[in-house]
């Protein structure tokens, strides 16, 4: 038995025995006559006793106690104690020994079914025969030989009693082959051992008692002698002769198989149980037997009598007694365990094959009542009519095995039972109808081999109610009548294993909690031929046992939440379901949650409505089957495999349907969901996905239609059917769309492989706006999906498209592989309408598409698109037809890379081929395109937001048409490395798309014409490059490479141009290079073009746009010369600037003709141009600290980007096109600064010069300071945005002069909405003033100095704020004027309304002013000019008049209003009011102020792209590691501009190649300008790096070799350090100690030298204590020997690191004298362990000890003792030293042995208290020891084996103790122990070590043992015992020079009788 099923005997006899027990009360009086009988039935011959009646039978002789129950009872007493030992919390092994035998007198056994006598036989039989050829005492295992029970199968007889063998056998064997000698028990009890069943005899020793040992007779020929115990009783064994009653005594016991227990020592029954005729099942119970008058009977717990009339034991070895109860009533014990007890209205109807036949009509009710009772083996019942039992009754009790039962007519059982049929092989038919209900049961059937068949009809309602209960294995059930189960009832309930039923009734179930058949046993198999109806949360078939099958062939209709057809919760079960099956309302078709099993469905499925699925595949490695065709709709899914590790096959079709809903709505469905992990779905069917809506149908939105959902990871799916998607979404009503998916992958590791090919049919009506998106395959994660077979595609779209046949994101992947095939036919729809969809799209970083089949577009249609950071490959053939589909609307890329890291390649092999007979037409613009205001415009590969496009070598495209273009880049990087052939003629196509014509489209734009490569876009949104290294072949029309605004197209290839014969072109219609709208293209000095065609031409370009020609151009294969015709445009003679100057450098260009750019450009250093310099594509960046002078003027025109300024930048003028920023820090200074159209200049730092506005849309947007210089310009002139933000400043430093600006902001354009704000700062001195408009025809418009702007005036020739016609001017800040007759505001001479606000503060004249007398006369604060004009001074507003003769307003006004403040603060002259003022004054009169509206706010500036970075920037390097080797190479860095920067070290690899202490490293950095030598360092905090640079500026490293001793900060480390730098060489020993830190070298010493193996010694301390405990513990066997044994496996075996033992102690104790007593211990021990477990230590991993003890006790009067012992152990043991540090590895091994003696003496003084229950005992001594451990060298390690000195320890130590011995009542005794002294004396010998990879050094090694301290000893034992029960607590704890050990254990030991 292992410890689990020891566990669970113990658990559940520990819960019997706390159960309570009851048995129904009985009668109290039996009147049966008693008949008389022979006293010595057992000795009769068989022929006289056959006349004997049965109740003679049963009565058993005086004395013989129920004799037939002998056999075997001492081994099933003996099996019993072991399985119920060692449990209950204790882990110890515990012998128990089975009570002595019976020695009463003769025993006659009762029938056991065989030939039995009585009544005789004829032959000489000793009973009772089991029908066998042997003799065989009860009861016998049928085989040939004879045993005894219980026998275990052996091969020999076991005895008792006799076997009638020939071989002597002392019961029962274990099996061995040796002889088994068990321990006695030291009790006073004979022992009788068990046999172990092997082939030697098995003699019991002595158990020095008193009592005589005298083994049972075998009844054989030989004689049976028993060993002498040696005690002082004779010991006879028993005569065997027969003549005499020398019978031994009889205490066996047996157990039956229904659950009853025969105990002949106890004259006790034990019932396991009793199974009641209702169902229920009471706890068991023990009931004495005993002789009455004659007359057997069972006693019971509560006093209560039964008398047996009947015994019989089956041939299942069932033990069957019947009787009558004490008031003469029937009762019975069956076979099968039932307690029958007959009421006072029972029917009682006994005997063997007899047959009843009963007209029922019973009405039985009450609680316990029984109808009838008919008892007997091969009864045939027939019964009919009608019966009704209620209320706790049971109609009919039908005990016996083989009978035959035919049940009909109504019956109606409520609460309550119709039938118990208990018996093996039974066979019961129904014909009648039942109705149970209230909990009741109509039929239990109990018993192995039944048979039932049922034609009635059944209704089962209620929880608790059952149909029919079987409870018995091979039970057949045949069902052809109807079952109707509600509200929680059960149709059948099977227990029994190997039951067959076949079902051919219809089943109607519904309710929460309602089963059909619910199947707990294994092996059933079942077979469903009726109809199945389930609903309301029932189940059909639900089956937790194991290996079912399970056939439906009838249909299943389920419905509900809760519901399911089928639930199979057991192993290895399997099920098919061949009917229709139909899943609705959230119900669960057929589930498997088990492992193993098997479900197949043959039949049609069909599953709708939500949380519905009709397959569930959860639990592991389970299989589903799918022949059928399963329909899904509504929200509903087909089938879901959530478990693992299962095998999926769908060979049927999956029809996923969007149908409407109950509200009219079309909803989802799912076909197919796989969420489990590592499952193999194959579906070799169709999935067939279909939506068809009207115009004003509505759908649901989400989620989408789907026909396979693989959720898991580690999935492999296979779709060898094909996926097809029917979507005709013809809904125009708004926001009504359902996504369609045919294939979702998510999770990772899914591996999928669709052969099948998937159909997609698609139709929409967009006209709302919204549409549906269909996706054949979508991948999320790291996924694979493969698709083969052949795929079509039909849709009637919009441009994009809404289907997709594969969308992969998140890392996953498609492969189309070698034999796929996609056609796809297109049609468009004329709308305004498009996306962005491709037939594959792929989408972030690590996800790819693979392309290697073939696809077809019959229409235009996006094939391929790659984002963010995809990539995608076509190594196929892609051919697309951009033929006509009535849209205005078609352009399309085939191929497309959008995104930074996005990739599409044209792999070799690869082949894209465009052919278009439309013609280029003008559009809306979309900016992704090159051409991007045109339609009917095709790209075969292009790339947008910066991703790349590579047509690879071997790859080709074909490009037939007009406005094809090939590889192409909007923005980003087109590269073409294979072959692209076009033909720009457009072609006329037949029906099958072959080419029957060709003719010339002359383009309205030279941009248009097709062309094999484009770079840029025709506005201002190209950035991009396009490279040719391979061959572009045009034929008859357009162009090899085009570059237009923002591109670069460069050459390095060969281009050919070629005509067909006849075909004649004109200028510009068939050309090698164009440029257009600011492209540049670049010949390169590799590239070719081949101009075969006489009119073709090299190059082509407009006014805007550069060509350079570097390279090669031949003229029918000749070189041409420069000034042909055939060049075309002409090269520009401008100089091309593709880099500026990095760090450090100074650069200084010259051309009179100008510069260019074509791309981003940044500057570094100082950059010098003399000419003009035009800025044509990307940014130019001016960096900090960089210089960039421009004697010339810089353009920033339409296709660029813009001018970013961070450094100083000069130029004589600027003009641009795009916004231009200049950053803090930056300086510019120029003449003009020209903006152009809707551009902002934001000025972040100093700006020195004038800026024109040419436009309306100017913004300009100050934060720095501006400064205008020449005299009498302004600094802003034209019509702007000006925005002069807080702490900014406007300046000038240049003088007013005659016919000049003279003003800082002059807006000289004013019919707009031009916003003047200033919040900063502007002073305007030398005569200029600060603001000055122009008149406008407008109305007026507002101009602010806000609250934080500041606006002063000194001596301004005209007003400081000079405004014309049309603007108001709010004043919420500062404004200081002074200067004679300055004017501080001035409003415009006009008759429009013109309101002037002052709520801040102006200053006419300043109070510094007026101190110094600068302030001037005849000053005004805010001047009219009009008599619409109104001024108003608010509330807030503040006017100081500091200068003399001097006013507040003045001027011509509408009205004057002053709610504010003036004050006058001049010396004399000043006044509110200049003369001449006009207006009416309203001052503080309650007029109400004029509100200045809010400002508006400037724009921002949004973010800079990064520039370029600097190639002279300092590299900092860091986390860098110079690699050395053993040659004494080095990794070399070539790098310039190097800063070598933190964590840079140089590794220690050189040193495996020398023994060198100072090694150099040479150039481990070369280049120039390489810094931070100095911050090298070593990997090795052994070894020092110094840096230093060579005459030539490389980087060498000295290495210089530490001392270990230096480093090591360990003081118990220095002697092994000191001795390793003596012994410095270059082996594995020393190369692993370069290590990274002090802390590891500490670490690394410690372990090399040995100091931290310190287990083994520490184990062998430990395991000499365990053995005195083991000692200690030791049982005595007989005259003082002790025994005792642990074992490996037992937790106190157990020592450190995983070591375990086995260990035997004895100890012989010898009285000598009446006082003194001499013991001898001996014990061994044989060890077992994993070796070491910590780096640096030891450990065991094996060897064996020895421990040798002798004691002396010499006792004196009054509990005076002197006690005397002395050890001595040896150890011989194996370990395994471990060295694990840095790269090290190793694992030393060494055998040593260790010797221990000790001596100890002390004395005790026993006081006894309580009675002597209590013994105290008080000791001291002293205590000697001494260890010896012997040198070892170590091997298996190489350089690191230790060879280690023998060494010593010797110790004294003080002893004082107190023991404590308690042996309390009812059963409790307690043990202590507590012992502790200090170390008295405590001397260490001094060990030293050597190394093998430090040869003739050694060290001294300090293990850190020490004595000194205090030792001690603690122990406490509790015990418990009773007559069942044992209880033993155990603890301990040991410490001994800091060496300690302890331990617990809890022991319950529960004996079950």
């Amino acid at each position: 038995m292992n410890p689990m099923q020891k566990k669970k005997l113990i658990s559940i006899a520990i819960a019997l025995t706390l159960q309570s027990y009851y048995i129904p009360a009985i009668a109290a009086e039996n009147n049966d006559d008693e008949k008389e009988c022979p006293s010595n039935i057992s000795s009769l011959p068989k022929e006289k006793r056959a006349k004997l009646s049965p109740t003679c039978l049963a009565t058993p002789e005086n004395d013989n106690h129920w004799g037939w129950v002998a056999g075997g009872v001492a081994a099933l007493v003996a099996g019993v104690a072991i399985g119920v030992e060692n449990n209950g919390g204790g882990d110890s092994n515990h012998s128990y020994t089975p009570p002595k035998p019976d020695n009463g007198g003769d025993v006659t056994p009762p029938d056991d079914g065989g030939n039995v006598t009585p009544p005789d036989d004829g032959g000489n039989v000793t009973p009772p025969d089991d029908g066998g050829d042997d003799n065989v005492t009860p009861p016998d295992d049928s085989g040939d030989d004879d045993v005894a029970p219980p026998d275990d199968s052996g091969d020999d007889d076991v005895t008792p009693p006799d076997d009638s063998g020939d071989d002597d056998v002392t019961p029962p064997d274990d099996s061995g082959d040796g002889d088994v000698t068990p321990p006695d028990d030291s009790g006073d009890d004979d022992v009788t051992p068990p046999d172990d069943s092997g082939d030697d005899d098995v003699t019991p020793p002595d158990d020095s008692g008193d009592d005589d040992v005298t083994p049972p007779d075998d009844s054989g020929d030989d004689d049976v002698t028993p060993p002498d115990d040696s005690g002082d009783d004779d010991v006879t064994p028993p005569d065997d002769s027969g003549d005499d009653d020398d019978t031994p005594p009889d205490d066996s016991v047996i157990t039956f198989s229904n659950g009853v227990t025969i105990d002949k020592g106890k004259d006790t029954l034990t019932f396991d149980s009793f199974k009641l005729d209702n169902g229920s099942v009471l706890e068991g119970a023990v009931w004495n037997y005993s002789e009455q008058d004659n007359q057997w009977q069972l006693t019971t717990a509560d006093g209560k009598t039964l008398n047996v009339t009947g015994w019989d034991v089956t041939d299942a070895n069932a033990a069957v007694i019947e009787g009558t109860q004490e008031n003469g009533l029937y009762w019975k014990y069956d076979s099968r365990g039932y307690l029958i007890i007959a009421d006072d209205n029972t029917t009682v109807i006994s005997g063997d094959d007899q047959a009843h036949n009963s007209d029922r009509g019973m009405d039985i009710s009450g609680q316990d009542r029984t109808g009838v009772i008919i008892s007997g083996d091969r009864t045939v019942n027939t019964l009919t009519g009608d019966s009704s039992v209620t209320d706790g009754a049971t109609g009919m009790v039908i005990s016996g095995d083989g009978t035959t039962n035919t049940i009909s007519g109504h019956s109606t059982v409520d609460n309550a039972t119709g039938a118990l049929i208990s018996g093996n092989g039974t066979t019961t038919n129904f014909a009648g109808d039942i109705a149970v209900s209230g909990g009741g049961t109509a039929i239990i059937i109990d018993g192995d081999n039944a048979t039932i068949k049922n034609t009635g009809t059944s209704d089962i309602s209620g929880a608790g109610s059952t149909g029919t209960v079987i409870d018995g294995n091979n039970a057949r059930v045949n069902n052809d009548g109807d079952m109707t189960i509600t509200d929680g009832g059960t149709g059948g309930h099977i227990t029994g294993d190997n039951v067959v039923i076949d079902n051919a009734g219809s089943t109607t179930v519904s309710g929460a909690d309602a089963t059909a058949l619910y199947i707990e046993g294994d092996n059933a198999l079942v077979i469903n031929e009726g109809n199945q109806t389930i609903s309301g949360g029932a189940v059909g078939t639900r089956i937790d046992g194991d290996d079912a099958h399970t056939t439906n062939t009838g249909d299943i209709a389920v419905d509900g939440a809760g519901s399911a057809a089928v639930i199979i919760n057991g192993d290895n079960g399997s099920l098919t379901q061949a009917g229709d099956l139909l899943v609705t309302d959230g119900a669960m078709g057929i589930i498997t949650y088990g492992t193993g099993n098997e479900a197949k469905n043959t039949g049609n499925a069909t599953v709708r409505d939500a949380d519905s699925v009709g397959f569930v595949v959860a639990g592991e490695k389970n299989t589903f089957k799918n022949k059928g065709d399963i329909d899904v709709s509504l929200n509903g899914t087909g089938a879901l495999v959530s478990g693992d590790m299962s095998q999926v096959t769908l060979d049927g079709d999956i029809n996923v349907v969007s149908v409407q809903d109950s509200e009219g709505v079309f909803s989802s469905a799912t076909g197919v969901s796989v969420s489990g992990d590592s499952n193999a779905v194959d579906i070799t069917g169709n999935v067939n996905i279909s939506a068809d809506y009207g115009q004003d149908d509505l759908a649901a939105g989400a989620p989408p239609l789907t026909g396979v959902v693989v959720g898991g990871n580690g999935n492999t799916v296979t779709l060898n059917g094909a996926l097809n998607i029917d979507d005709n979404d013809l809904s125009a009503t708004g926001g009504q769309y359902l996504d369609v998916v045919g294939l979702s992958v998510t999770g990772d590791d899914n591996d999928v492989e669709i052969d099948g090919g998937i159909n997609i049919t698609h139709s929409e009506d967009p006209l709302d706006g919204t549409s549906a998106d269909i996706t054949g395959i979508s991948v999320s994660g790291n996924s694979t999906v493969t698709l083969n077979g052949h795929s079509t595609i039909d849709t009637n779209t919009v441009v994009g498209g809404h289907v997709v046949l594969a969308r992969v994101n998140n890392g996953g992947s498609l492969i189309l592989g070698d034999d796929s095939v996609v056609d796809v036919n297109v049609s468009y729809i004329p709308t305004g309408y498009y996306t962005y969809n491709a037939l594959l799209m792929a989408d972030g970083e690590g996800t790819s598409i693979e392309n290697k089949g073939d696809i077809t577009s019959h229409g235009v249609y996006s094939v391929i698109r790659a984002d963010n950071g995809s990539e995608v490959s076509n190594s196929g053939d892609i051919l697309v037809y951009a033929t006509s589909s009535n849209s205005s609307e078609d352009r399309a890329a085939i191929t497309r890379a959008s995104g930074e890291g996005s990739a599409v390649h044209n792999k070799a092999g690869g082949d894209i081929t465009l052919i278009s007979d439309q013609t280029p037409q003008g559009s809306g613009g979309i900016e992704v395109y090159p051409l991007k205001w045109y339609t009917h415009t095709f790209y075969a590969m292009m790339a947008s937001d910066y991703g790349d496009v590579v047509n690879d070598e071997g790859a080709t495209i074909h490009l037939q048409g007009a406005g094809v273009y090939g590889v192409t880049a909007s923005r980003g990087k087109a590269l073409n490395e294979g072959n692209i052939y076009l033909d720009g003629l457009v072609p006329t196509l037949d029906d099958e798309n072959n080419i029957t014509s060709t003719s010339y489209w002359q383009p309205s734009s030279l941009y248009l014409t097709s062309s094999g490569m484009v770079a840029g876009s025709t506005d201002a949104d190209g950035d991009a490059t396009a490279i040719n290294t391979g061959n572009i072949t045009v034929n008859n029309a357009g162009f090899g490479m085009m570059a237009l605004n923002g591109g670069t197209a460069i050459n390095q290839g060969v281009i050919t141009l070629t005509a067909d014969d006849g075909v004649t072109g004109q200028a510009d219609e068939l050309v090698g290079m164009a440029a257009l709208n600011g492209g540049v293209v670049i010949n390169d000095t590799s590239g070719v073009i081949n101009i075969d065609a006489d009119y073709g031409q090299a190059f082509l370009s407009d006014s805007s746009s550069y060509i350079i020609n570097n390279g090669s151009i031949n003229l029918n294969g000749s070189p041409m010369d420069d000034t042909d015709s055939h060049m075309g445009g002409t090269p520009t003679d401008k100089i091309w600037i593709q880099s500026l100057p990095g760090s450090g450098d100074s650069d200084t260009r010259t051309s009179d003709t100008g510069f260019f750019t074509a791309g981003t450009l940044a500057n570094y250093g100082t950059e010098t141009l003399n000419g003009d310099v035009d800025v044509n594509g990307g940014w130019l960046y001016n960096e900090a600290g960089a210089s960039l002078t421009v004697n010339g003027t810089v353009t920033i025109n339409g296709g660029a980007n813009a001018l970013a300024n961070y450094g100083t930048l000069d130029a004589d003028a600027i003009s641009t096109w795009h916004s231009l920023f200049n950053e803090a820090d930056g300086s510019i200074t120029t003449d003009l600064l020209t903006l152009n159209g809707d551009v902002t200049f934001y000025n972040n730092g100093d700006f020195t010069g004038s800026i024109a506005g040419t436009s309306y849309q100017q913004e300009i947007v100050n934060t720095g300071d501006m400064t205008v210089a020449e005299d009498g310009k302004s600094l802003v002139s034209g019509s702007f945005y000006f925005y002069n933000e807080e702490d900014a400043t406007l300046t000038n430093s240049g003088s007013a002069v005659e016919g000049g600006e003279n003003t800082i902001i002059n807006l000289t354009r004013a019919n707009d909405s031009l916003t003047q704000v200033n919040s900063g700062t502007i002073t305007a001195t030398n005569g200029y003033s600060a603001i000055t408009t122009v008149n406008g025809s407008n109305d007026p418009k507002w101009i602010w100095n806000t609250a934080t702007g500041v606006i002063n005036g000194i001596n301004p020739d005209a007003p400081l704020i000079n405004l014309g016609r049309g603007y108001n001017f709010g004043n919420q800040g500062t404004i200081n004027v002074q200067g004679d007759n300055a004017v501080a505001i001035s409003g415009g001479t006009s008759s429009y309304v013109i309101n002037l606000v002052n709520s801040g503060t102006i200053n006419v004249g300043t109070e510094q002013g007026k101190e110094d007398g600068t302030n001037g006369t005849g000053l005004i604060g805010i001047k009219g000019n009009g008599n619409a004009t109104t001024i108003n001074n608010t509330a807030d507003g503040v006017i100081n008049v500091y200068a003399d003769d001097s006013y507040a307003f003045g001027g011509k006004t509408k009205a004057i209003i002053n709610n504010g403040e003036i004050n006058l603060l001049c010396d004399s002259g000043c006044d509110i009011y200049a003369p001449g003022t006009t207006g009416t004054q309203n001052d503080h009169n309650g007029t109400a102020d004029i509100v200045i509206p809010d400002a508006t706010t400037a724009p921002t500036e949004g973010s800079i792209p990064t520039p370029p970075a600097d190639p002279n920037a300092p590299q900092q390097l860091s986390n860098y590691i110079v690699g050395t080797n053993a040659d004494g190479s080095s990794g070399t860095l070539k790098a310039n501009n190097l800063v070598i920067g933190d964590n840079v070290k140089v590794d220690t690899g050189f040193t495996s190649g020398t023994a060198d202490t100072t090694v150099v490293v040479d150039n481990a950095f070369t280049g120039s300008n390489i810094q931070g030598a100095d911050n090298i360092t070593s990997t090795s905090v052994v070894w020092n790096a110094q840096g230093s640079q060579d005459a030539d500026g490389n980087v060498d490293v000295t290495m210089t070799k530490n001392a270990y001793a230096d480093v090591a900060t360990d003081s118990s480390v220095s002697d092994v350090a000191q001795a390793l730098d003596a012994g410095y060489t270059n082996n594995e020993l020393y190369t692993s100690l370069n290590v990274g830190t002090t802390a590891e070298l500490n670490s690394a010493l410690k372990q090399v030298s040995g100091a931290q193996a310190t287990t083994v010694f520490r184990e062998a301390r430990v395991l000499s204590n365990r053995f005195t405990m083991l000692a200690d513990a030791a049982p005595q066997i007989k005259d003082g020997l002790a025994f005792n044994v642990v074992a490996k496996g037992d937790p106190r075996a157990e020592l450190g690191n995983d070591t375990q033992y086995d260990m035997l102690a004895l100890r012989q104790t010898l009285d000598l004298t009446a006082s003194q007593n001499l013991t001898l211990e001996y014990g061994i021990a044989r060890l077992d362990g994993d070796g070491s477990k910590t780096a640096g230590d030891n450990g065991l991993t094996g060897g064996y000890s020895q421990f040798f003890g002798l004691k002396h006790s010499m006792a004196f009067d009054e509990g005076l003792a002197w006690n005397n012992s002395l050890r001595y152990d040896v150890h011989n043991l194996d370990s395994s030293r471990s060295v694990a540090y840095g790269d090290v590895n190793k694992i030393a091994d060494s055998d040593m042995r260790q010797q221990y003696l000790e001596f100890r003496s002390e004395g005790a003084k026993t006081f006894t208290m309580m009675g002597d229950a209590l013994k105290v005992t008080p000791y001291a001594g002293v205590k000697f020891r001494h260890t010896m451990e012997d040198g070892y060298k170590e091997r298996s390690a190489g350089d690191f084996n230790l060879s280690m000195n023998s060494g010593n320890e010797t110790a004294v130590d003080s002893i004082v103790g107190l023991k404590l011995d308690y042996a309390g009542k009812d059963g409790w005794s307690a043990t202590a122990t507590l012992e502790g002294g200090p170390n008295l004396s405590y001397s260490k010998s001094q060990r030293t070590a050597s190394l093998q990879g430090a040869a003739g050094q050694s060290f001294g090694v300090d293990d850190g043992q020490k004595g000194g301290g205090v030792n001690g000893l603690a122990t406490i034992g509790v015990k418990y015992s009773s007559n069942d029960t044992a209880l033993h607590l155990d603890a301990y704890q040991w410490k001994e020079d800091g060496i300690s050990d302890k331990g617990f254990m809890l022991n319950v030991k529960k004996t079950f009788r």
